[in-house]
Formats: structure tokens, C-alpha cells, sequence
């Protein structure tokens, strides 16, 4: 199940590359899904249990993307964060 998600969020992620309004947000999906799928498999796993911890990693990006997403559209709409 993890292959397919995965997969189909990157194709829709590239698919999107040339959209400024929808790029990044896809991007921080496909973080967020590997993430998840990391979890899942650390949880299965339960000789994995340790490294649960590194999830983290892709939810940062995840949130990273989106932080970069949210100045970006602000910065070509002109106007201020606040």
C-alpha cells in the first residue's frame, strides 16, 4: 500500500511542477506520506522501534515546503506576512 501512495503523490507533484499555487503543497504531501509510511513501518517493525525519531526528518521538510509555499505566494502577491 505504501508504493502506490507514494508513487501517485509524486506523479501528481510533478505534474503540478509548473504551477506556482499547487507545487509546494504537493511536495509537503509527499513529505508527509513518506513520513507516515516510515512510522508504519517502524511501528510493524518492531525491531525498528528506535529509529521512529527520524520521521521526524520529512515532516520538517514537509512543513518546510509549506513555510516556503505560504512566503513565496506572499511575496509575489506584494504584501506583508502580518
Amino acid at each position: 500500500m505504501i508504493l502506490p501512495t507514494v508513487s501517485f503523490a509524486i506523479f501528481i507533484a510533478w505534474n503540478t511542477r509548473l504551477s506556482q499555487l499547487y507545487f509546494w503543497p504537493n511536495v509537503a504531501v509527499v513529505f508527509w506520506i513518506s513520513a507516515n509510511a516510515f512510522w508504519m513501518c517502524c511501528e510493524f517493525f518492531s525491531p525498528l522501534a528506535n529509529f521512529e525519531f527520524l520521521a521526524a526528518i520529512p515532516f520538517g521538510l514537509g512543513l518546510a515546503a509549506i513555510i516556503y509555499h505560504i512566503i513565496h505566494l506572499n511575496k509575489l502577491e506584494n504584501r506583508k506576512l502580518f
